[in-house]
């Protein structure tokens, strides 16, 4: 046997879910949970595991889980192999960075909410006329309140 017990189980476990997204080709679901990206390895985990009841057990919790969607990829999966394509032009590969940074929740899809916040602050000022004293004060109030009872 190639893994001790612990990482068997967790392999098994990886080889049911991957299993539903290769459901024709047990073989590329064995390479891609093959952590040595071993060949031989690939082969033994296909002809010894296929019937496994864990694997059997793992891929149809997924399913009851999941229901339609379980032989997609996960987000991370999805945002892992975005990331790794190999792109040579600049802009395209801007384009993969900003749907991994999306999909991971990152940054918010269109660059969020625009929240316009100007305010118009115009303070009103009163005209206060001022007065060399207080008598003439005095006098100009009386006749302004005496032209107004007058209208």
């Amino acid at each position: 046997m190639f893994y001790d017990a612990e990482t068997a189980i967790e392999l098994k476990k990886a080889f049911g879910a991957a299993l539903l997204r290769h459901p024709d080709n047990p073989f590329a679901a064995a390479r891609e949970i093959e952590p040595n990206n071993s060949t031989g390895r690939a082969n033994w985990i296909v002809a010894e595991w296929l019937d496994d009841p864990l694997v059997i057990a793992t891929a149809g919790k997924r399913v009851a889980d999941l229901g339609a969607l379980a032989g997609l990829p996960s987000k991370e999966e999805l945002a892992l192999a975005a990331y790794r394509e190999p792109i040579a032009d600049k802009d395209t590969k801007l384009k993969y960075l900003q749907f991994v940074a999306e999909l991971l929740g990152y940054v918010q899809k269109g660059g969020g909410v625009n929240i316009n916040n100007n305010i118009l602050n115009q303070p009103k000022i009163m005209m206060v006329p001022a007065f060399p004293d207080e008598k003439t004060w005095e006098a100009t109030a009386v006749e302004q309140q005496r032209k107004l009872q007058q209208t």
